[in-house]
């Protein structure tokens, strides 16, 4: 199977879907792949997103004149604290109550993109096919959420990150 041209159709096919949704107009840069640690995003490019994925290790299968394979991605949004009005690390909503704008922010970013990519269109993602091989499948999974001290930035960042999965069928 193609893995290097399959990951890459994955990719660009997932970036091109949510640079488009209108809820994501807030993300500065959209990334193909996972940026390693050390490699510094200037503040003017949050909130980002990165969109990496990768072909799930020896999972050819064969049925009938098929192999199946299983590729694995996860799709991150990132939104710095002091980025927010104000640039306030806490707001307080009552005596005791704390909220964060870039929780908040990242959470209106993932559902967005969970809103879209669940679309019944995307289950295949629009019939992508690279030669022999074709998607059948595409699904994402419970988004998970993070707050961490970004090395890249120097700075505190909230994050919400959305894990997929996608299902191809190639002829023999």
């Amino acid at each position: 199977m193609t893995t290097t041209i399959m990951v890459e159709a994955i990719e660009n096919y997932i970036v091109a879907t949510l640079q488009d949704v209108t809820g994501l107009d807030d993300v500065k840069v959209f990334i193909k792949g996972g940026l390693p640690p050390g490699i510094m995003v200037p503040q003017d490019k949050y909130p980002f997103s990165e969109v990496f994925c990768g072909r799930a290790a020896n999972d050819d299968e064969l049925t009938g004149n098929y192999y199946e394979d299983r590729y694995v991605g996860l799709i991150t949004f990132s939104v710095l604290t002091t980025q927010q009005a104000n640039a306030d690390w806490l707001e307080m909503s009552g005596e005791r109550v704390v909220e964060l704008e870039s929780y908040r922010q990242v959470r209106r970013l993932v559902h967005a993109a969970v809103d879209e990519l669940r679309k019944s269109e995307h289950r295949d993602l629009g019939a992508l096919a690279v030669g022999d091989a074709v998607v059948v499948r595409f699904y994402i999974t419970e988004p998970t959420y993070g707050f961490d001290l970004n090395a890249r930035s120097n700075n505190w960042e909230n994050f919400g990150s959305i894990p997929f999965e996608v299902e191809v069928q190639e002829t023999y």
